[in-house]
């Protein structure tokens, strides 16, 4: 299950040995009564310069909770005022070497970072001018929409030093275009991998380096450019800037896309098509770009397969101010490109260039702000404005408070919090989660827990993702509980709900079973394991059912010497299957059968 706690990596470490348990009165929290006030950023560095950092977090922190337990005015802007100081007071050198740890583990890295990740001795705030910081706890709005935006993948050093550069470099411009500049400083702190925007072109064709964040900056805020945009800069919120400033095309093919790119913004769907399909390719098996040039100029000249249709669609729609995300995706007969945009009625439209008739369940697409993998369902939750709600911002109060006290061990005041938490947006999984881990760290009971787990999955029984996430690790607890039989039955419901209509879930789910079927079953029995799985799933599920289950099972089954069970598997795949002829998965399955003799 994705880990909704992520911010705890980076964050509130230390605050167990605060002695905050005596109630203050209310003189003795000078925070309270300035926090609306005009002076009040210049009260916070003016503290932080008489005791330094660390005295500032304890006391600001001191002030939060307080305004938190009594429901104060001003305790949402003292929280986001807290959580910020608490990233800025940490040492550079500790929190660098912490951060590679951790992306280490999470096999993060990649090979287009530098080798060395340069730090100074001294405080991550201080990359920041006090200027800048004035401006920035001036700003309640812009606290909050930010620290809910912050990843723990974001590599403070360099977002700090960004947005530094870019508000020292043109004041008026930054607060004319602040989410431009904090969405830049977010997606360009940590450079592309090498297998984005797909792995379908070399990387001595398409170095993968995105335009500097000054020159993005300047371009996207450049008066003379506003006619060629599709949407106004200044209005489009952080998360929806975030899936436009990662440009990686040149000065060169911006103005060959201004001279020869004019479609509708109600129609952009059409620039995809824009791209002559190179059938040749296809039939020759040649899935990557054979060319030595991949500008966008030179993909419209020479065509190509659908994931060159996407990558020049999207990126001629950052060129032209629209959001735009290339999703890769699986259906009946193949695997497929298409990418999504955010229109000119601010409406996320996911499914450009998206063929209908092959039902491609589901995509993943990269996010440039952490260059992880996200499923389009997951952009478009974000897209319908989630993030954005009143309902959302308030949720988050409480889970942060929550998160805290739990890290206090002061759980009950813990679990009230994520009470209020999901009581507020019962969307709020993170905050379901925290919950469900709160009361089991608190002792409640079995049914009790069970209980918080039903009441997850039913708020999210329209998001077959979370709820698959959330069932899966019902199942565990239940396991962990010696309730094997009703694991069993609830890992069963992941399949039956998703096989129609995610099927992607349902065969992540299907590749679990198997696995540990093969760990500790009897060879007919994981024969037996693997049939049921093939026909429950059924000839609706496609290729992504070849790719994840069949494929890793007829590995398994060659490298134990099991020919002839290799062979009915591939038969009976094929039979559930019934891939169109001619089509991708007909040539791969052939290719298959020739492997293990058939």
């Amino acid at each position: 299950m994705r880990c909704y706690l992520k911010r705890l990596c980076f964050c509130l470490y230390g605050l167990l040995w605060l002695n905050l348990s005596h109630v203050q009165a209310e003189e003795e929290h000078p925070w309270i009564g300035i926090a609306n006030a005009s002076v009040f950023p210049q009260k916070l560095l003016n503290y932080r310069d008489a005791h330094g950092w660390s005295e500032l977090r304890m006391s600001v922190f001191r002030d939060a909770k307080h305004a938190y337990e009594r429901r104060h005015p001003v305790a949402e802007r003292l929280l986001y005022t807290f959580l910020w100081i608490d990233l800025m007071h940490q040492e550079e050198s500790e929190y660098v070497t912490e951060w590679l740890d951790k992306m280490g583990k999470a096999n993060r890295l990649h090979a287009n970072m530098p080798a060395q990740i340069t730090y100074y001795q001294g405080i991550l705030g201080e990359r920041l001018s006090d200027e800048f910081l004035r401006y920035f706890f001036s700003k309640s709005d812009l606290m909050r929409s930010t620290y809910n935006q912050w990843e723990p993948t974001d590599l403070l050093t360099e977002f700090f030093s960004i947005l530094e550069q870019l508000y020292s470099n043109n004041k008026y411009l930054f607060g004319q275009y602040t989410d431009l500049a904090f969405a830049i400083a977010f997606v360009h702190d940590v450079p592309p991998p090498p297998q984005w925007p797909h792995g379908q072109v070399g990387q001595h064709v398409l170095p993968r380096q995105l335009q500097s964040p000054g020159e993005v900056f300047a371009y996207f805020t450049n008066a003379r450019n506003s006619k060629w945009f599709h949407n106004s800069i200044k209005r489009l919120s952080l998360s929806d800037a975030i899936f436009m400033v990662d440009v990686i095309v040149t000065p060169s093919e911006v103005e060959w896309v201004r001279s020869n790119v004019t479609v509708s913004p109600l129609k952009f769907e059409d620039v995809y098509t824009m791209i002559t399909y190179d059938m040749s390719r296809l039939e020759r098996g040649q899935m990557y770009w054979v060319y030595d040039d991949y500008s966008l100029p030179s993909i419209f000249q020479a065509g190509g397969i659908c994931v060159d249709q996407a990558y020049f669609a999207s990126q001629v729609g950052k060129v032209q101010g629209l959001p735009t995300i290339e999703f890769l995706g699986s259906g009946l007969d193949g695997r497929h490109a298409w990418f999504g945009y955010l229109n000119n009625r601010g409406k996320w439209e996911m499914d450009a260039g998206r063929y209908a008739d092959q039902r491609f369940i589901t995509g993943h697409a990269f996010n440039p702000q952490t260059w992880g993998f996200i499923s389009d369902h997951e952009v478009a939750f974000i897209g319908a404005g989630y993030h954005k709600s009143n309902s959302f911002y308030r949720s988050q109060v409480h889970f942060y408070w929550a998160r805290i006290l739990g890290f206090m061990d002061q759980l009950e005041l813990g679990v009230k919090a994520a009470e209020d938490a999901v009581a507020m947006e019962r969307r709020n999984a993170e905050a379901w989660e925290l919950l469900i881990d709160l009361r089991k760290k608190n002792g409640a009971l079995r049914n009790r827990v069970d209980a918080t787990y039903r009441s997850a999955l039913s708020a999210f029984r329209t998001y077959s993702d979370l709820e698959a996430e959330f069932l899966t690790s019902f199942a565990e607890y239940l396991d962990a509980t010696g309730r094997e039989n009703s694991a069993r039955v609830e890992r069963n419901r992941i399949t039956y709900r998703n096989k129609d209509n995610r099927s992607d879930l349902a065969i992540q789910n299907a590749v679990k079973i198997l696995e540990e079927s093969m760990q500790s079953d009897s060879r007919s029995a994981q024969m037996y394991v693997y049939k049921k799985l093939l026909y429950q799933l059924g000839d609706q599920a496609g290729i992504q059912l070849l790719d994840q289950l069949v494929l890793p099972f007829m590995n398994y089954l060659m490298k134990e010497g099991r020919t002839g069970d290799a062979k009915i598997a591939i038969t009976e795949a094929e039979r559930v299957l019934n891939p169109a002829t001619q089509s991708q998965m007909a040539g791969e399955i052939s290719k298959i059968k020739a492997q293990v003799g058939l």
